[in-house]
């Protein structure tokens, strides 16, 4: 599937996925760990964030500067599918 590039729609894509993970699964296949104030610790950037759509942002801009332009970033997600 070949759909352009939307940071709104990936930040989405991330906070849904992540909704129903328990937290052994949110640390093994993201890294990270909602704290009872609803931060959110990134274990590899070592950073914390004040919300998960705070944190999905970041990943997201993250992969965008990871990937360079939109094409290619584009091609990462095809590959994913």
């Amino acid at each position: 599937m070949n759909r352009r590039y939307s940071p709104s729609s990936e930040i989405a894509h991330l906070l849904a996925e992540i909704k129903g993970l328990t937290k052994e699964e949110l640390l093994d296949i993201h890294g990270i760990e909602i704290n009872e104030d609803k931060t959110v610790y990134d274990t590899a950037w070592e950073e914390t964030f004040k919300n998960t759509q705070a944190w999905a942002a970041f990943v997201v801009e993250q992969e965008m500067l990871d990937y360079g332009d939109e094409d290619e970033y584009d091609n990462k997600w095809d590959e994913d599918e």
